[in-house]
């Protein structure tokens, strides 16, 4: 019999208003810490668009298990699972085999979409530009203005307002936090994350950074008490 770690769950993202299925996926994780790392993601495509538009609602979809396997079976299973959804649901999945990103097929779609992309110069120029827009004072004159208009709007200033100390802040829930840190637990664990990071911590900047950070809170800290 399969033990716990070496199974995997086929799940579905389902929409809060419409009670439909709109998303297949697989995971070893808790399903409540897999949601949270779908919210977190902010990938431009259908599943982000899907979930932007249903957390402006103060929605959250809602995860389902489908089925559990041993990891063996878990890629045909949900590939099975995607392709009857198609005739059946709705779905948002980028790839027909269930393995997203890690579909050499979508791999090469991109890919040649990128390529296809860099080889015309207008898409070249203006990404060429994008890259000195940050240190262009203008910009960050232009910038600065549209923000001062928009906290200056109050309908905008209280939907900002909600939107960070809302139900929406998932940055605050137990899960999120605890999608944090497997993640951490997962770069730890590599020694090439390991080495790069014994090196920021050596590095002179890193600890002025640190030096200054601690003034900071010192001086707020006398500040409040």
């Amino acid at each position: 019999m399969a033990s716990v770690k070496d199974v995997s769950t086929v799940y579905a993202l389902v929409d809060p208003l419409a009670a439909l299925i709109r998303y297949v996926g697989q995971t070893v994780l808790p399903l409540r810490v897999r949601l949270a790392d779908h919210l977190c993601d902010k990938t431009p495509g259908a599943k982000w668009n899907w979930i932007r538009d249903t957390l402006k609602r103060n929605l959250r979809p809602t995860i389902v298990p489908l089925a559990r396997c041993p990891h063996e079976y878990a890629d045909g299973l949900e590939a099975w699972f995607i392709a009857y959804g198609r005739k059946h649901w709705s779905l948002i999945n980028v790839a027909d085999r269930g393995t997203g990103m890690n579909d050499p097929h979508v791999r090469a779609k991109i890919a040649d979409t990128l390529k296809r992309r860099w080889q015309d110069p207008t898409y070249v120029e203006k990404q060429r530009r994008s890259r000195t827009w940050y240190s262009d004072p203008s910009f960050l004159a232009k910038t600065a203005t549209a923000h001062k208009q928009l906290w200056s709007d109050p309908e905008w200033r209280a939907k900002e307002m909600d939107r960070r100390t809302g139900p929406n802040r998932y940055y605050d829930w137990p899960e999120f936090r605890q999608s944090l840190i497997l993640r951490a637990r997962e770069q730890w664990q590599r020694p090439e994350y390991r080495e790069k990071m014994a090196k920021l911590h050596k590095s002179a900047a890193f600890r002025k950074r640190i030096r200054e950070r601690m003034r900071q809170v010192g001086k707020a800290t006398c500040q409040g008490g």
